[in-house]
């Protein structure tokens, strides 16, 4: 794991002092690579690199030359091995044991299609042919490693992070379109960011800047993984296999593939030269995930034992499993005891602490700044925490992320099922209906059931597109960003819908709602919220995650699966609890899900509503211009006098006002 930055000069004049603005933008992301830092540069092209030694501590060093050829590389290649034994039984030699020289030497065999078509991995990295005069950034097709890029005058400038370009004075104006994902969403999807100047680049595509060609043809953007194509493609394939099979025939066979992928995808994600452990809630995802380890780490220790390869080596760096949780004060948040059943079970190592807003209060500032954009998922907090306690221990963590996304983990992918029983209900009796929950109480005891309500009965008109769309907004909904926002353009807030709506559900042909959501999650949401929280407060920690659900193959394959698959009735996941009923205590796989979260409605009405109410107060907020007061000034006083729970509305709102204090007057 590693941060990575460079600069790309088109103009006729050398850029003065490359080396220290290579430098500038390193120094800016030293928590990503604290153990050493590397930089080349010719007249025209900069790379810079900073390193956290995971494989080949000795020999990994970058930006690494090879021939005409030079790569700055930030994340892992998991078939690393496997590719450089193809490239050794064509005659290739390799100085290093490093994945790096893996990528130099593929492209120099295979070509730039051909490598990016057989990797496996997480990975965002620059590659320069100096011969050809072209540089490649590519990034990887699910988005586990971020990379951001700003166009100017001179060329392009590049770097894992934002600060990074922000060291050279980039990140200037506020994009209006981010703002409203933002507000919306609760974090800013590819390719957007919130500056004006800067943008990411999209899972599955690669940036080709041709240092000869004419300034308007010189930078292109191309994809290269298209995951809609490889899905429907799988699924073809699938309905062929499952066609001659009776039911429990096909369920013993999805059974079977979920078990060997994952467990292939595990025992990639465990090679390492440095100690690593498990994140464990104690829920489905993050158990299975522990589990499985624990049986590859049996099975092979052994195996290892007289065994002299590098590999077996990197085996037994992992005696015995270590597996950390982080706890809550408050018990409706606690999971400790859920993992404390699947520890027992599986005898780990295992590290625990309690987290309350004691443990919070120190650090808030640094964990929101660290995004370096307003970023509005509040369960970064304890993700933080729990990152901060396993680095003490281990270098690499294996994750249960992203399981939910492509096997219905979630309770909005029931929505679709609540919207059509709702709409059998005559039009009267729901009017009805919405007129008495509208008389219940406003108190703790009922507001859950009375937003439960209100979301069906206001989303039950909706097209599954527009749907599917305004169950991803945790923060405002469309049409109240129109509210919130201040100068704007009718109808900007439907047309940011719009955009959206058509993009991710042009193809959404006869699947069905609960189908496309997930792809549609997995697109938006993985790449935008899931992926940068545990990148960002992993790396804030100097903290290597892995996350095993994102195997290329287990991903189109769950993608593909029928519906009836993963939810049956109410009940989600069914398939991925049924997979591992046997390596699992029941009362985990029978639980239902709990959200890795923070209590902060409550901390909103207690420990946190001076600095809330200092940071919306009605002056700075008419300073500021962004946004209308009187609407600002109504949520906050609903919340306050629990009237209303607007929890995720006012946290998107705070984590901006923060991001935008520290930010000063540099934006």
């Amino acid at each position: 794991m590693c941060g990575i930055a460079g600069e790309i000069f088109l103009g006729k004049q050398n850029l003065a002092d490359f080396s220290g603005r290579l430098k500038s933008m390193a120094n800016a992301m030293i928590k990503r690579g604290p153990d050493t830092e590397g930089y080349w540069h010719n007249h025209a092209v900069g790379l810079a690199h900073r390193r956290l030694s995971i494989l080949d501590l000795e020999t990994g060093a970058q930006p690494m030359v090879k021939g005409d050829c030079v790569v700055a590389f930030n994340g892992e290649i998991y078939n690393f091995e496997v590719l450089k034994a193809e490239l050794v039984a064509v005659g290739q030699a390799f100085e290093t044991q490093s994945d790096t020289e893996v990528l130099l030497v593929g492209y120099q065999v295979w070509g730039w299609k051909v490598l990016l078509e057989k990797l496996e991995g997480m990975f965002a990295f620059a590659l320069y042919d100096i011969n050809l005069g072209k540089l490649r950034i590519a990034r990887d097709r699910f988005g586990e490693k971020p990379l951001f890029y700003s166009h100017t005058a001179e060329g392009l400038d590049f770097a894992s992070e934002i600060k990074a370009l922000q060291a050279l004075g980039l990140g200037k104006g506020i994009s209006d379109v981010g703002l409203r994902l933002f507000m919306q969403l609760s974090y800013i999807p590819a390719p957007h960011s919130i500056y004006q100047d800067i943008k990411k680049l999209e899972a599955g595509c690669y940036l080709e800047i041709a240092l000869d060609a004419a300034a308007e043809d010189a930078i292109k953007i191309i994809r290269y993984y298209d995951l809609r194509e490889e899905v429907n493609f799988k699924k073809a394939r699938l309905d062929e296999i499952l066609g001659v099979m009776n039911e429990q025939q096909q369920q013993v066979y999805l059974q079977n593939e979920i078990k060997c992928l994952l467990k292939r995808s595990v025992a990639q994600k465990m090679l390492s030269d440095v100690p690593l452990g498990a994140f464990l809630s104690g829920g489905v995802d993050s158990s299975i995930v522990s589990a499985v380890m624990q049986e590859i780490l049996e099975e092979r220790k052994s195996a290892a034992e007289n065994s002299d390869s590098l590999v077996s080596k990197r085996i037994q760096a992992t005696d015995k499993l270590k597996t950390f949780s982080m706890g809550m004060n408050d018990y409706k948040y606690d999971e400790s005891e859920r993992a404390n059943v699947v520890v027992a079970h599986l005898q780990s190592e295992h590290f625990t602490e309690k987290l309350d807003y004691n443990g919070v209060l120190p650090h808030l500032d640094e964990w929101i700044g660290y995004f370096d954009e307003p970023f509005g998922d509040s369960s970064c907090l304890p993700t933080s925490a729990v990152a901060a306690m396993a680095r003490k221990e281990v270098t690499v963590v294996l994750t249960g992320d992203c399981a939910d996304e492509l096997f219905g983990g979630y309770e909005k992918y029931l929505m679709g099922h609540y919207k059509q029983q709702w709409n059998r209900v005559p039009h009267s009796i729901q009017n009805m209906v919405a007129k008495f929950v509208g008389l219940l109480p406003t108190t703790p005891r009922w507001n859950p059931y009375v937003r439960k309500f209100k979301k069906v009965h206001k989303l039950s008109h909706y097209s599954d597109e527009a749907l599917a769309y305004r169950l991803m907004c945790m923060g405002f909904l469309p049409e109240e960003v129109k509210k919130l926002v201040n100068n704007n353009q009718q109808g900007s807030a439907e047309l940011d819908m719009l955009q959206w709506g058509i993009r991710w559900g042009k193809s959404w042909g006869s699947r069905n709602f609960l189908d496309e959501s997930m792809i549609q999650d997995t697109q938006v949401v993985l790449e935008g919220d899931m992926l940068v929280k545990v990148d960002r407060m992993c790396m804030l920690q100097s903290l290597e995650a892995r996350v095993p659900f994102l195997e290329r193959e287990l991903v189109e394959l769950a993608l593909a699966m029928d519906a009836k698959w993963k939810i049956k009735g109410k009940e989600r996941k069914w398939i991925l609890r049924e997979t591992y009923r046997d390596m699992l205590p029941k009362e985990t796989l029978d639980n239902s899900k709990k959200g890795f979260g923070v209590p902060v409605d409550f901390w909103f009405r207690g420990a946190l509503k001076e600095d809330l109410q200092r940071m919306l107060e009605p002056q700075k907020l008419e300073e500021q211009g962004l946004f209308q007061v009187e609407y600002v000034q109504q949520l906050l006083q609903e919340h306050l006098s629990e009237k209303a729970n607007h929890k995720g509305k006012l946290w998107n709102l705070y984590v901006f006002q923060k991001w935008y204090e520290r930010q000063g007057k540099s934006i």
